[in-house]
């Protein structure tokens, strides 16, 4: 399993915080393609896991921070989760998910009281016949007052990325699941010679 993260936050002003939402739990969406816009059908359909996406939109909306949402995506390989078993409602695969978004949260939420976390969106993607879990978190947790203050579960620097990091390869070793660094993974590439 990879872990990454998007480089949308809703910063542009232009943004529609609902379109972002509908692009991670929408059946039919639009995509860009070697320049030109596709109509892709995701089938199997995303399924939401967590949360209403209508309460992560509301807490969005209320942000006045300039980023409003990160994103991260949990990618895994074929080998790590079998999707028709997955989408079937395999008990087994579920409970793997369900303990690693547990730990993804306690991560992202190091030391803040589940009170203070506004609504995170959680949803796959399973129609490209491997596990996809997109989870969609407001840039924002509250303060005791109730009013928000701005957070980010993934802040640039080496610390964040060392942390994300350890978080990957603690899952990967307690599943048992594919090593992203693994040397029997690694690709051989031809560079061009051409600069």
């Amino acid at each position: 399993m990879i872990l990454g993260w998007s480089p949308h936050s809703g910063a542009d002003l232009r943004t529609n915080l609902m379109a972002a939402i509908r692009y991670l739990i929408a059946q039919r969406v639009t995509k860009d393609m070697n320049g030109q816009r596709l109509s892709v059908l995701r089938d199997p359909a995303p399924e939401v896991l967590i949360s209403d996406p209508r309460l992560v939109l509301a807490a969005m909306q209320l942000l006045e921070t300039k980023h409003r949402y990160s994103v991260a995506t949990l990618s895994f390989d074929r080998s790590d989760i079998d999707v028709v078993a997955f989408n079937a409602g395999d008990a087994a695969s579920r409970m793997q998910v369900g303990q690693t978004l547990n730990l993804f949260f306690h991560v992202a939420y190091a030391g803040l009281p589940q009170r203070a976390c506004l609504h995170s969106l959680v949803g796959t993607h399973t129609h490209t016949g491997r596990l996809e879990v997109n989870i969609m978190l407001p840039r924002a947790v509250l303060k005791a007052d109730g009013s928000p203050r701005a957070y980010n579960a993934n802040p640039p620097g080496k610390v964040s990325r060392s942390l994300w990091d350890s978080f990957r390869d603690t899952v990967n070793g307690r599943f048992g699941w594919a090593d992203p660094l693994s040397p029997l993974r690694k690709r051989d590439f031809a560079m061009t010679d051409r600069l």
